[in-house]
């Protein structure tokens, strides 16, 4: 009987000269700039902030400031304008 890796493919058996470890290549994400910053500016400014909300309320498309989506869910959320508030105040963490 053949053992099978994660991705179905064959396990070597004893003595084999390949061996598995069963790694794989998983492609991550690239992370938001920052929640909220519709212009990409490293910032995020209180014209952005009201342009989330009139997204989450149906009367602008969310094209209009996709990194207000930050769980990419395909609307904007309160946690995601507590968010972009948040880094208002605070400043947006740029990731190395």
């Amino acid at each position: 009987m053949n053992r099978l890796d994660r991705r179905g493919y064959v396990l070597p058996g004893d003595g084999a000269a390949n061996c598995s470890i069963g790694a794989f290549e998983a492609s991550s994400p690239t992370p938001a700039a920052c929640v909220g910053d519709c212009d990409g500016g490293g910032d995020v400014t209180v014209n952005e902030i009201i342009n989330m909300v009139n997204i989450a309320l149906g009367s602008t498309p969310l094209s209009a400031c996709t990194a207000g989506d930050a769980d990419h869910s395909g609307d904007i959320t309160i946690n995601e304008m507590i968010a972009a508030v948040n880094n208002a105040l605070n400043g947006c963490v740029q990731n190395p």
